[in-house]
C-alpha cells in the first residue's frame, strides 16, 4: 500500500457515535446498516492467524492471497475485490473479450471460404479453440474463488454457483422472472450476480438502499476537539462507501419489482458525492471553503474538492487552536483573580499604636458600649441594648413598669392607655354585630314581602283567566 493511501486511512479508535448524525437505527429499525462509517474489523487484528494461498499470475511471478473465513459485509466485499484484482492481473476478463472478437472474426471468414480451400480445416481448428477458451476462462475465474475461500465455505459456494448458473428458473437483474428456461451457466456476468449472493451471506435484499440513505443522511466527521481527522482521510472514506453500493443488492432485483423503480446498486456521481461530503464536514471548515469559493461555485469533482480542502484545512486548525488558547488564558487569569479576590488581607500587627483606617483623622472608629444596670440586674439578656437613662423596662425599685415582671412592655403605650384602646374595639366589634343583625332582619322582611306582592298577581292573574274562559 502507498504511502498516500495509508495517510488518507481513518484512524483507530474513532466511535462510530462520533461520526453519526443520529443514531442509525432510525434507518434499518433494530437492525445494523451494512457498512458502517467506522469499520468493525481490522483486516488483521493482533495475533490472528491468516490462511493464505499461493496465485501464479504468470510463470515467473506467483502472489500469496489470504483466505476468506468469515467476517461482516465489508469484509466479503473487500474479498471479492481481491478476487477481481487476481482476474485483473491475469487478464482473463480481457483475454475472454479479445477472443470472443476474434471468434467471430473467424467465423465470418469462415462462411466466405469455399468447401474446397485449403485453410478451411485450419480455421475450423482456431474456431474450436476459441470456442473452448471462451469456456474455459469464465470456469477459471470461478475456480479462483473458491480457491480463496476456507474449506468452511466451499460447499456454501457451490450452493451459489448452481443456484444462479444451472438453475432453468430465475430472476434476473432487472427482476424478471424466467421460468423453464436455458441455464445461464458460467460467465463473468453470472459471476457477478454470485458476488451479491455471496454479500447476502450477511445482510438483506434491501442493503444498497440502506446504505445509499446511510451515507447521504447519517454519516458526518466527527468534531476534530473529539478525535482529529483530516478531510483527505474522511473523502477518502467516503469514496470507498460510494465504492460498495456496486456489490450490495437492492429491491430491484427483487421478482416482480416495479419497472420505472429507480436502482439503488449505482454509486452517487461525483456531482451528489461532493454536495454530501460538505454537509457532513466540521462547519468552519466548510465556511472556510465557501467564503473560498463563493455562492455560485458548483463543486463537481471529488479530486478537486480534496485538493482545495487540504489547503484550506490549516488555515481552520490554526484559527481553532488560537481561538482555544485563548479562551484558556482568560479562563486561567479568571481563575487567579478569584483565587486573589478570595484571599483575606493580612492581619494587623499586635503592636499597642492604633489601627489606621480611611477615615479622616486616620484612627479606627471605636463603638460605644451600651450598659442598663437594672436589665443587668433583672434581665441580663438585653442589658447592652440601652443605657440605664433609657431604660424602659424596670423602674428604680427592681418593679416591671407594666406590672408583670418578664414579659415584654410595650413602649410608648402606657397601661390605662392600652385599656382605652381595648375598650374602644370592643365597642366598635358590638356596634358592627348590631348592624349586621338589623341588616339581616330587614333582609328577611323585604323577602317576605316580595313573596306577598307575587303571590297576589299570580292569584289576580288566575281570577282573569277563569273570568275569560267563563
Amino acid at each position: 500500500m502507498s504511502q498516500l493511501n495509508l495517510n488518507n486511512m481513518m484512524p483507530k479508535g474513532i466511535p462510530l457515535r462520533y461520526c453519526q448524525r443520529f443514531d442509525s437505527k432510525k434507518l434499518c429499525g433494530n437492525g445494523k446498516v451494512p457498512i458502517p462509517f467506522i469499520p468493525t474489523r481490522d483486516e488483521l487484528e493482533e495475533g490472528e492467524e491468516v490462511t493464505k494461498v499461493k496465485v501464479y499470475i504468470t510463470k515467473d511471478i506467483q502472489k500469496y492471497v489470504e483466505v476468506f473465513k468469515d467476517g461482516d459485509v465489508e469484509s466479503i466485499i473487500r474479498h471479492i475485490k481481491r478476487h477481481e484484482g487476481i482476474l485483473d492481473a491475469k487478464k482473463l476478463q480481457a483475454t475472454f473479450d479479445a477472443n470472443t472478437r476474434a471468434l467471430a472474426g473467424a467465423r465470418q471468414r469462415l462462411n466466405l471460404m469455399g468447401a474446397d480451400d485449403d485453410e478451411r480445416d485450419e480455421l475450423v481448428m482456431e474456431i474450436e479453440t476459441l470456442q473452448r477458451s471462451l469456456v474455459e476462462l469464465p470456469s477459471t475465474a470461478f475456480d479462483y474463488m473458491e480457491q480463496l475461500l476456507d474449506e468452511s465455505l466451499h460447499a456454501e459456494w457451490q450452493k451459489v454457483v448452481t443456484k444462479v448458473c444451472e438453475s432453468t428458473t430465475y430472476v434476473d437483474n432487472n427482476g424478471v422472472e424466467t421460468i423453464n428456461g436455458t441455464a445461464r451457466g458460467k460467465t463473468f456476468e453470472m459471476l457477478k450476480v454470485c458476488y451479491l449472493e455471496m454479500v447476502k451471506w450477511s445482510t438483506k435484499q434491501n442493503a444498497a438502499e440502506l446504505h445509499r440513505a446511510y451515507i447521504s443522511t447519517c454519516v458526518k466527521m466527527p468534531p476534530p476537539e473529539v478525535h482529529p481527522v483530516t478531510a483527505a482521510q474522511y473523502i477518502t472514506r467516503m469514496e470507498d462507501c460510494n465504492s460498495y453500493l456496486t456489490y450490495l443488492p437492492c429491491l430491484k432485483q427483487v421478482r416482480g419489482s416495479p419497472t420505472n423503480m429507480a436502482r439503488a446498486d449505482v454509486p452517487f456521481t461525483d456531482t451528489e458525492l461532493c454536495s454530501i461530503i460538505l454537509s457532513g464536514l466540521d462547519i468552519r471548515l466548510t465556511t472556510a471553503y465557501w467564503a473560498l469559493k463563493g455562492s455560485n461555485h458548483v463543486p463537481t469533482s471529488v479530486v478537486d474538492l480534496k485538493n482545495d480542502l487540504e489547503s484550506i484545512e490549516p488555515q481552520v486548525e490554526l484559527a481553532r487552536n488560537s481561538k482555544s488558547s485563548g479562551k484558556k488564558d482568560a479562563s486561567k487569569s479568571g481563575d487567579n483573580g478569584k483565587q486573589n479576590s478570595g484571599k483575606r488581607k493580612a492581619a494587623p500587627s499586635t503592636d499597642s499604636g492604633p489601627r489606621k483606617t480611611n477615615n479622616s483623622k486616620g484612627y479606627a472608629k471605636t463603638k460605644k458600649q451600651r450598659l442598663c444596670q437594672k436589665c443587668a440586674k433583672h434581665s441580663p439578656a438585653i442589658k447592652n441594648t440601652h443605657n440605664t437613662a433609657d431604660c424602659r423596662k424596670w423602674d428604680d425599685n427592681g418593679n416591671a413598669m407594666d406590672g408583670s415582671k418578664g414579659k415584654r412592655t410595650h413602649n410608648n403605650v402606657s397601661n390605662h392607655q392600652m385599656k382605652e384602646m381595648v375598650a374602644m374595639f370592643s365597642q366598635a366589634l358590638d356596634s358592627a354585630k348590631d348592624r349586621k343583625r338589623k341588616s339581616g332582619k330587614s333582609t328577611r322582611s323585604n323577602k317576605r314581602q316580595k313573596n306577598a306582592r307575587d303571590n297576589r298577581y299570580l292569584t289576580s292573574d288566575d281570577e282573569s283567566m277563569d273570568s275569560n274562559s267563563s
